[in-house]
């Protein structure tokens, strides 16, 4: 019984000894690290402080190429940056007043303001001044489905009451009218000044026949409201799909807008950064 007892015994001093064995190589190699470290932190401490060091530190981080400049669209790359701001600015303004018009063509259809003006003019379009002026608007109004629709539906509508909607839509031509001197006379200037590329001189003419076309084409929507003959069970209602058609182009129009401002003011930022990276990449390889 001893002498099997003891085998067991010998064997846990055995490991005891050889575990005491590790723990001490593990620590010596620590501290030999440590110390390895402690002379490459001095090593390199020494050397940044010395002349030579210090330039060769220096020329290593001056090798590095310099953060890499935008690219912009050929259309806009012979502009300076003011010009390029300039330019997308007066753009992105005409954008925001086509926005402008969608929500006051929004308010006067749920107002029932849009047939308030039975005529049109490009130019010659002025609101009534004088009570006699008001009173000949609104007896021109009342030969017309709606009038009769209103009456029939409230049992009557003063004067007052047609002012309210006669404003808001005047309001809504106005602001189309806007549009037009807002876009054409920053374009004639630009255009003289040659900030214009022919790509965008194309896309002037098409965003001005666009505004043209706007105002032609929803006064040929209010057309179709003032026609007996589109009563829809004695409710006068403008064609849905001259609607349609007038508030497509405005969408389209200031999508338009803001495609071109969006190219102005913004750099290729994808490209930008990928030239950027390449050259990060560039000064690590030779450091």
């Amino acid at each position: 019984a001893i002498r099997h007892l003891s085998a067991p015994a010998h064997l846990g001093l055995s490991t005891v000894r050889c575990c005491s064995l590790n723990s001490g190589s593990l620590l010596a190699a620590n501290a030999r690290q440590s110390q390895f470290g402690s002379l490459l932190r001095n090593r390199l401490r020494n050397q940044s402080r010395s002349p030579l060091g210090g330039n060769a530190i220096r020329r290593c981080h001056s090798s590095a190429p310099p953060s890499a400049s935008p690219v912009w669209h050929p259309m806009v790359a012979h502009l300076t940056a003011g010009q390029r701001r300039a330019v997308g600015i007066w753009l992105a303004t005409c954008a925001g007043m086509t926005a402008g018009a969608v929500v006051l063509g929004g308010l006067t259809r749920l107002t029932r303001s849009g047939l308030s003006m039975t005529n049109w003019s490009l130019f010659k379009e002025l609101p009534p001044v004088t009570q006699a002026d008001w009173e000949r608007e609104f007896q021109r109004y009342q030969a017309y489905p709606e009038y009769e629709y209103i009456v029939r539906e409230r049992g009557s509508m003063s004067l007052n009451d047609f002012k309210a909607i006669f404003w808001l839509e005047f309001l809504h031509r106005t602001w189309g009218r806007a549009i037009g001197a807002a876009f054409l006379l920053p374009a004639a200037y630009f255009w003289a000044r040659g900030r214009f590329q022919p790509a965008m001189r194309k896309r002037v003419l098409i965003y001005g026949s666009l505004i043209l076309g706007q105002g032609l084409l929803g006064w040929y929507m209010v057309r179709s409201g003032l026609s007996k003959d589109t009563l829809t069970q004695d409710v006068p209602r403008v064609s849905q799909y001259r609607l349609a058609a007038h508030l497509g182009s405005a969408l389209l129009l200031f999508s338009l807008f803001t495609w071109s401002a969006l190219t102005h003011l913004l750099p290729f930022t994808q490209f930008g950064a990928a030239v950027a990276l390449r050259g990060r990449l560039a000064a690590a390889a030779t450091c």
